[in-house]
């Protein structure tokens, strides 16, 4: 079915692992992982950067709410009041 255990997976990578020893290690790299990520959601780091592109304020890297993500768009995007639709309909 293609569903691996992760125990069994440690234990065909190394052999000298036994089932205690597979499962010590996948609680400490989940361990690893976790802290990995609060790290980032601390930094609101989007998962995707690096040091070229971190991110660039907590609504672009999804760390805003969603109604402050929209209130941050709708002040970045120029208003549309209609005036260059009115303009293109009279010149045609």
């Amino acid at each position: 079915m293609g569903l691996d255990s992760p125990i069994s997976y440690l234990m065909r990578k190394d052999p000298d692992l036994d089932r205690m020893g597979a499962l010590i290690e996948m609680k400490q790299n989940l361990t690893d992982w976790s802290l990995l990520i609060e790290m980032v959601r601390r930094m609101n780091m989007a998962k995707d950067a690096d040091a070229k592109q971190p991110g660039q304020d907590p609504q672009q890297n999804g760390g805003g709410k969603p109604d402050e993500a929209q209130a941050a768009n709708d002040q970045t995007e120029p208003a549309d009041d209609g005036e260059d639709q009115a303009e293109q309909g009279a010149e045609a």
